[in-house]
């Protein structure tokens, strides 16, 4: 655990799997990983690819006392966690598109958010292509690709899937998508937030896999939305994060001398009602620190509500008997600036906006014990104190 491991490039996620799924037919040695590498030669492990969307290392476990994270943070104290992985591309369909194809920008010729690369540059394999050709099971659950207007509306099905991806619905997709950044609701007055239905339909795809004793090895990728904007979250998470405890960026000013173009204007967060109603100078204008408070309150808090959901579906896996014979990987697809450098979204080059979370489970190799459990940040018991004896 805590590996200081530096790979600057988005393909590591892809190497790291594939090398564990592609030679355990070769493993004989007595040491603890090819050890259970040669007993999955025997029994092909499953995949569980979980994806958060504009994730900075914004977690207890990467040392950030402040937040409420425990399902992330029980996951990384069971696997090698990567405090120096980045993405190749500030931006979510080239990232993706690269990590998922094991290829760099270049290659994949996508540098935005339209571009299918099989229509510009190749017929790539992707990771779970790879999974299905060799006998897996391969089901999309959430955004895995982003979805171009010239990729396929299920993003790369049937080439990457067995099935029709789940994509689950945004109840508040429309014309007030962009009244505020920040949406805390009552999820009893609303349908399911498109993450709950993700981890729903995951945790229902694990029971119905156990219940059918189907043997055939499965590759689940189950991605979430947040906390990409707008921040849409169960608003007792707010609860999580008083105001006197959230902290403002150290540095939130434009450096002095930055040349142009490296500079974004932080056009996507300025495109919300409330940012427009601070009436700032666009561009360059600083969002005044009174607002910055609940920009990094609601941030927050929509992460812990997608570390619930992550929960959720872990439980299931070991719920449902898959603990033991399935490799676990997290990361984000791109970092995420919060009025740093006066930044804000993602979109630059700094090491905020391309550094990433990410962490490998591999049961009785990275860890002894494959206990999961959903852990509710929200319940009356829950002590803060338990994500301090894994990381403090």
């Amino acid at each position: 655990d805590g590996s200081d491991v530096m790979f600057r490039g988005s393909c590591l996620p892809l190497l790291v799997v594939f090398s564990i799924c592609t030679v355990v037919s070769y493993c004989q040695a007595a040491d603890p990983l090819t050890s259970w590498l040669s007993a999955a030669s025997r029994k092909r492990p499953n995949v569980l690819f979980l994806i958060a969307d504009d994730l900075r290392p914004k977690l207890f476990s990467y040392g950030e006392d402040n937040m409420v994270t425990p399902n992330l943070d029980f996951l990384a104290s069971k696997s090698v966690r990567f405090d120096q992985a980045f993405a190749q591309v500030a931006l979510c369909s080239p990232s993706r598109t690269s990590f998922l194809t094991g290829r760099r920008p270049e290659t994949t010729r996508v540098f935005d958010l339209h571009t299918y690369w099989r229509s510009v540059a190749g017929n790539f394999t992707t990771m779970p292509q790879y999974f299905k050709q060799h006998g897996y099971f391969s089901q999309n659950v959430g955004k895995i690709f982003h979805a171009g207007h010239d990729a396929t509306p299920h993003t790369d099905f049937p080439y990457s899937w067995s099935v029709k991806p789940q994509l689950g619905h945004d109840p508040f997709a429309g014309p007030n998508f962009h009244k505020s950044s920040i949406q805390p609701v009552d999820e009893s007055q609303h349908p399911p937030l498109q993450d709950t239905q993700n981890a729903d339909f995951a945790v229902q795809f694990l029971n119905n896999r156990s219940n059918s004793h189907d043997a055939q090895p499965f590759f689940l990728a189950v991605g979430f939305h947040k906390p990409h904007l707008p921040w849409i979250f169960p608003k007792q998470y707010l609860d999580l994060y008083p105001m006197n405890k959230i902290k403002l960026a150290a540095h939130r000013d434009r450096p002095p001398q930055m040349p142009d173009l490296a500079w974004s204007d932080s056009g996507e967060l300025h495109a919300f009602n409330d940012v427009k109603a601070l009436n700032i100078t666009h561009p360059g204008g600083r969002i005044p620190d009174s607002y910055q408070y609940n920009l990094r309150q609601a941030y927050s808090a929509a992460t812990s509500y997608m570390d619930a959901q992550v929960g959720r579906v872990l439980d299931a896996l070991n719920r449902n008997g898959f603990a033991d014979n399935t490799i676990v990987s997290f990361l984000g697809d791109h970092g995420w600036q919060l009025g740093d450098n006066g930044e804000w979204c993602k979109h630059t080059n700094f090491d905020i906006a391309l550094r990433i979370p990410m962490m490998l489970y591999v049961p009785n190799v990275t860890s002894v014990g494959h206990n999961f459990r959903f852990i509710d940040a929200l319940a009356s018991d829950f002590d803060p104190s338990s994500q301090v004896q894994h990381f403090g």
